[in-house]
């Protein structure tokens, strides 16, 4: 990131990329036969991340948001693993 850029837009940048990833596999799950609970709960997720305030958030803050996500996602390769769903995407993310 830039070195220059205000520590809040570098939060607030690193927040859209753990939305994105919740909205994508939000979008994923809709269109496919998903339990309908498990929808809600990510609609709640992306509206929790959408409603954080960038310039009340630490490193600490970002670093366990950013570990949530990653922890969410391990979690979810075990239910696509087990419906037999494929990717979201084609190829490895940053």
């Amino acid at each position: 990131m830039d070195k220059f850029m205000d520590q809040s837009e570098q939060y607030r940048i690193r927040i859209e990329n753990c939305v994105k990833t919740i909205i994508d596999i939000h979008r994923f799950l809709c269109s496919e036969n998903i339990n309908q609970n498990i929808l809600v709960q990510f609609e709640r997720l992306e509206n929790v991340f959408n409603m954080l305030d960038t310039a009340q958030l630490s490193e600490v803050d970002m670093e366990k948001i950013e570990e949530s996500t990653n922890n969410l996602l391990k979690e979810l390769c075990v239910l696509f693993e087990h419906h037999g769903l494929q990717n979201i995407y084609d190829e490895t993310k940053h």
